[in-house]
């Protein structure tokens, strides 16, 4: 279609935007519009695929003094080793369940996390969650995280510009959540306080 589109307006220069929808979030969009004779207004496919590979942002993160929540550095890519992972972590005391298995990519139209209460779970539904994680993502590979009761889930919208200039926007709270699943957002976010606002402002800002 995008083929198509800039064939019929060789002669003018046309701009294509993906909005919201899960091309928005397809790094290689921007390369698609360009071979189509078209203009992406999108983020730089960089920008994306950096997004994209959640361990490769975690690593920067850390490397910033961003804090995070992974109880291991061994990504799993299975439930024999997921279940591996968790014993060795309980008997070390570093962790025990509940705890939170996430996608190492970001998986398209969320899905990307799913609390793990116990060890029945390995058994009924993170084998066919993980077959999920690997159609939206391309692989299968996942980490355990801690688990926080009551947790907030915040989003930080911004803009970087070139100049390296930041502009944040108003916080998003997706904390209403169905297996990983947003139902709601809220924006802006109503339970935020000024202390964790600027956190976030900071946090962000070292990984940008």
């Amino acid at each position: 279609a995008l083929i198509e589109m800039g064939e019929e307006r060789q002669h003018d220069h046309c701009w294509v935007q993906p909005g919201v929808s899960i091309w928005s979030e397809r790094s290689e969009f921007e390369g698609w519009a360009r071979k189509s004779g078209l203009s992406a207004v999108a983020a730089p496919a960089k920008a994306l695929h950096f997004f994209w590979n959640t361990l490769q942002l975690i690593k920067v993160a850390t490397a910033q003094g961003v804090p995070n929540l992974i109880l291991s550095d061994d990504p799993v890519t299975s439930t024999r080793e997921i279940e591996t992972q968790i014993r060795k972590l309980s008997a070390e005391t570093t962790a025990s369940l509940p705890c939170v298995l996430k996608s190492a990519y970001r998986v398209r139209g969320g899905y990307g996390a799913r609390i793990m209460r116990n060890l029945d779970d390995l058994k009924e539904w993170v084998p066919i969650w993980m077959n999920h994680v690997q159609e939206s993502s391309g692989a299968s590979l996942v980490y355990v995280e801690k688990y926080l009761e009551g947790a907030r889930y915040y989003v930080q919208p911004f803009a970087r510009l070139k100049s390296g200039e930041i502009q944040f926007f108003p916080v998003v709270d997706g904390s209403l959540m169905f297996e990983g699943k947003n139902w709601i957002e809220v924006c802006p976010a109503q339970s935020i306080d000024d202390h964790v606002q600027s956190k976030i402002e900071d946090y962000s800002e070292r990984i940008l």
